[in-house]
């Protein structure tokens, strides 16, 4: 377990989903803090200025990716994250509405730790979202940044 918030950026153009998963996320847990984006290039703007240390963008723990978004789609913001030396190692689950076989190979041919569907019911999100929590705050042993030589 981790001894400082566990940092979550989603990328997610719907306001409602946005502060649907936010404040699920804070009754699972008190230690997860979420962050957001609206598109990938916001997304990849976050992660810019998590790389250059600023205090207002954490380097995320995980990041959850809606692909279907403006600007710049889920999957080029993938492609793009995972290019990068600074974010590559950070899990990226694709969480999106979208079932198409194509979406899912794109997804992991880039890179993605995990392809989620959205869920239809506040219920059944939020036990996603516990399960997702868990696993990536517990479960899953994640690099530090002193592990990554930074």
């Amino acid at each position: 377990m981790l001894k400082r918030p566990f940092v979550i950026l989603l990328v997610e153009d719907n306001p409602n989903d946005e502060v649907l998963f936010t404040e699920l996320c804070q009754n699972i847990s008190q230690d997860i803090e979420v962050h957001s984006a609206a598109h990938g290039r916001e997304a990849l703007d976050y992660l810019d200025q998590a790389a250059a240390g600023t205090p207002r963008f954490p380097r995320p723990d995980l990041i959850l990716l809606d692909l279907n978004m403006p600007v710049m789609d889920g999957h080029t913001f993938l492609e793009e994250a995972k290019r990068q030396d600074s974010s590559r190692l950070i899990p990226i689950i694709a969480l999106t509405s979208s079932v198409r076989e194509t979406d899912i190979q794109r997804s992991y041919q880039n890179y993605a730790s995990g392809y989620l569907v959205k869920p239809s019911t506040f219920d059944d999100m939020k036990a996603l979202l516990q399960v997702v929590t868990s696993y990536w705050r517990g479960t899953a042993r994640l690099p530090t940044l002193g592990e990554l030589g930074r």
